[in-house]
C-alpha cells in the first residue's frame, strides 16, 4: 500500500470529518517549513527526519495504523517506523520548540479528541 492508496480517515465524533494522507503530510511539512516532496525520500536531515517521525507518530496514535501500513506507505521497514516513533517521543519531551510544533500540527488537523483512535477508511 502506497501513500497514493490510503485515500482518506473519518475521525469518529468529529462530524464527517475527513483527513487525508496528503493533508496531514502537508500540515506537518508546512509547520515544520520542511518540503513535502523530500519528506518521502530517504534525506536524512535533521528537518525532515524529524517531520517524517511526526507523520509516523500521528498515522500510528490518531489513525491506529500498523508499523507495516505506515512503512509501506514512506517506503520504509517497519523497524525503522519504531525507532522514528520512539525518537520522536523523545524528542517533544526534551526539546520545547518540537512539542509547540507538534500541537500546532495537532490543532490544524484537529487532533485534540478525547478519541486516540480513527478509523482508517480507503477508496479503492
Amino acid at each position: 500500500m502506497g501513500a497514493s492508496e490510503i485515500s482518506y480517515y473519518v475521525m469518529p465524533g468529529l462530524k464527517h470529518r475527513e483527513i487525508r494522507f496528503e493533508q496531514v503530510i502537508r500540515t506537518v511539512c508546512d509547520v515544520m517549513k520542511a518540503d513535502r516532496l523530500k519528506v518521502l525520500t530517504p534525506n536524512r536531515s535533521k528537518q525532515l527526519v524529524f517531520a517524517r517521525n511526526m507523520c509516523y507518530f500521528i498515522f500510528r496514535r490518531y489513525f491506529s495504523m500498523t508499523l507495516k501500513e505506515i512503512g509501506q506507505a514512506f517506503d520504509r521497514d517497519h523497524t525503522t517506523i519504531i525507532h522514528g516513533i520512539m525518537t520522536f517521543q523523545n524528542d517533544i519531551e526534551c526539546i520545547k520548540f518540537y512539542k509547540t510544533q507538534f500541537q500546532e500540527v495537532q490543532q490544524t488537523l484537529g487532533l485534540h479528541t478525547n478519541n486516540k483512535k480513527l478509523n482508517i477508511l480507503t477508496l479503492n
